[in-house]
């Protein structure tokens, strides 16, 4: 499966397509992978995960994704291991970031998806 154009707004982060899509109907939390693009063991990335895990991570999207309802607990698996939710496959990604998160993105990162799964329990 190829990336949904919400997902290539992200990767792009095109914050206007990226809202009109979303107040369109795009599916925030559609999960794509295994076909090579991530590459054949990755499975479960959504747009939130992709943003989440760019080189360069910006909070304005990551923001937009929330507000919209992307949410962080869906599974992802990397090469055969699932993590119950981003914040766990993250976790392991970025760690020396989770060790030492003062004043990093991460940090405000870390602290509006645990907002948003608060939201989503509520």
């Amino acid at each position: 499966m190829e990336l949904t154009r919400l997902m290539e707004a992200v990767q792009k982060k095109n914050l206007h397509y990226m809202i009109y899509l979303l107040r369109n109907g795009a599916n925030v939390n559609e999960q794509i992978g295994g076909n090579g693009l991530f590459g054949p063991s990755i499975h479960g990335h959504t747009a939130l995960s992709i943003a989440m895990t760019q080189e360069s991570v910006s909070i304005e999207v990551v923001e937009i994704l929330l507000k919209y309802r992307a949410d962080p607990r869906l599974p992802i698996s990397v090469d055969g291991e699932t993590f119950t939710d981003l914040t766990f496959y993250l976790a392991r990604k970025y760690t020396s970031l989770i060790l030492h998160p003062t004043n990093t993105p991460f940090s405000h990162l870390a602290r509006s998806l645990d907002y948003q799964v608060e939201m989503l329990n509520n």
